[in-house]
């Protein structure tokens, strides 16, 4: 009877080790785990071309908003690197009436030897300020600037929209948006071939036509 006592002390010792051990390390677990999650919460997927044909980025883009200090490119090409910024999570980024600026983030890889045409616009007509960075290899290779504050013949192309078109060479670009506006801040980002955003205009040239 001796014998089976010792026993189950011993049990009950290294069970009790090993949850003191378990509460020891628990918080260490959990805060790796939510560096982990965070990680893949702020990634942003890459777009793939000419796979990706047409759509609306919201859920592909990182998107952070400017605090009092106006940044440069550089300096929120740094701050995209920290976990302070926001994966989207609906099709189209909405962020209040009169908000601070905010930058947006996506990447796009052309897998083919070929150029791939595609347009970029921001569909809505009111954002006073938007600023278009494509980036490869580190050095910017276009700098497209646009928005309701300027002439409409100085906008990058005639479209009821903040809108451009460029060829993307082979290998990846990173695309970098800053916005900034009094008005609403939504910003419904769409991208598509430009093949299919010139039949996109003809559909809503015909609705147009029949609902007027």
């Amino acid at each position: 009877m001796l014998i089976f006592s010792n026993d189950i002390s011993y049990k009950d010792i290294r069970a009790s080790k090993s949850h003191n051990r378990f509460l020891c390390l628990f918080p260490i677990y959990t805060f790796f785990i939510a560096i982990l999650i965070a990680c893949i919460n702020v990634k942003a997927d890459t777009l793939t071309l000419p796979q990706f044909k047409e759509g609306v980025l919201g859920k592909h883009v990182q998107y952070f908003q400017e605090e009092k200090v106006k940044l440069t490119l550089f300096q929120a090409q740094q701050f995209f690197t920290t976990a302070n910024i926001t994966a989207g999570s609906s099709n189209s980024i909405s962020l209040g009436i009169d908000v601070a600026p905010v930058w947006i983030k996506f990447s796009i890889n052309n897998n083919t030897a070929l150029e791939e045409f595609y347009r970029l616009s921001i569909e809505t007509p009111w954002l006073d300020y938007i600023d278009t960075w494509l980036v490869n290899d580190g050095k910017v290779i276009k700098h497209i600037q646009g928005g309701d504050a300027f002439p409409f013949e100085n906008r990058p192309m005639p479209y009821r929209f903040y809108a451009f078109e460029h060829a993307y060479f082979q290998g990846k670009t990173d695309v970098y948006i800053r916005i900034e506006t009094k008005g609403p801040m939504a910003i419904p980002v769409y991208f598509s071939s430009v093949n299919n955003a010139i039949n996109r205009d003809i559909a809503s040239s015909f609705q147009y036509g029949i609902l007027y």
